[in-house]
């Protein structure tokens, strides 16, 4: 699920089609849920485990292929009460 500030709808739709997105992406424009999570600096990643609870918090962007990132994100998913 993604979160975009952006108040732009034209811009923010061109955005998911260039980076070709396949995840839903919702509208924040006043920030208020930015603010309720604590949001510093966009972008900002949190990685939930299967509970819902925050295991992880990526500040900035980040190289989403980074096999380092990519083994946490699937040990996560894998891992059964974690």
């Amino acid at each position: 699920l993604g979160v975009s500030v952006d108040d732009d709808r034209t811009a923010l739709q061109n955005f998911i089609e260039n980076y070709h997105l396949r995840f839903a992406v919702g509208i924040d424009p006043d920030r208020s849920l930015a603010a309720r999570f604590g949001t510093v600096q966009f972008p900002e990643t949190y990685i939930l485990d299967r509970q819902g609870r925050l295991a992880e918090k990526v500040i900035g962007a980040t190289d989403w292929n980074d096999s380092r990132l990519e083994s946490f994100v699937l040990e996560l998913a894998r891992a059964p009460g974690r």
